[in-house]
């Protein structure tokens, strides 16, 4: 994973070309001096990339499906994230909402019984930082159990 030695911003950016061409970017904080720097090499960059048009071999060994996780899978997750609203599309065609947070620049959905669980635990105890979700079942008899995440030590516990 790339970051910026200045700001420290690891969130990517995919720029997508007129001819289809695309590369990925990192996304500078507003107050990052290499924004401007990258703003004005991007220009001659693009300028390069859409001179070459991109074969459609290049284009499917660059292709990454869109792809979201779920929360249970990370191993913790900090309660002061921002997330997001997103959309998405069933197997019939239906258009969904959804919320997502992002970590490391991938993208994980956050179901509401997951938010409901959060507000309880934040109800209880207002300075916890962090949770840890599992999850249970698939389908429509998915069960999310979210608890206050404890760091794991190697003392004995008795």
């Amino acid at each position: 994973m790339r970051k910026c030695g200045y700001c420290g911003s690891t969130d990517e950016l995919i720029i997508t070309l007129r001819n289809g061409a695309s590369y990925k970017e990192i996304r500078h904080r507003p107050d990052c001096p290499l924004e401007l720097y990258h703003t004005i090499e991007n220009k001659a960059r693009v300028k390069r990339l859409e001179e070459k048009m991109a074969t459609l071999k290049e284009e499917a060994q660059a292709y990454e499906p869109k792809q979201t996780k779920n929360i249970a899978e990370l191993e913790k997750v900090q309660t002061d994230l921002e997330l997001f609203d997103g959309e998405g599309k069933d197997k019939d065609g239906n258009v969904f909402k959804y919320k997502y947070i992002k970590v490391e620049g991938i993208e994980y959905r956050v179901p509401g019984t997951v938010l409901g669980g959060i507000k309880a635990i934040i109800k209880k105890m207002p300075y916890v930082k962090f949770v840890t979700v599992d999850k249970e079942g698939s389908g429509m008899s998915t069960e999310y159990h979210v608890m206050p995440y404890i760091e794991p030590t190697e003392e004995k516990v008795e």
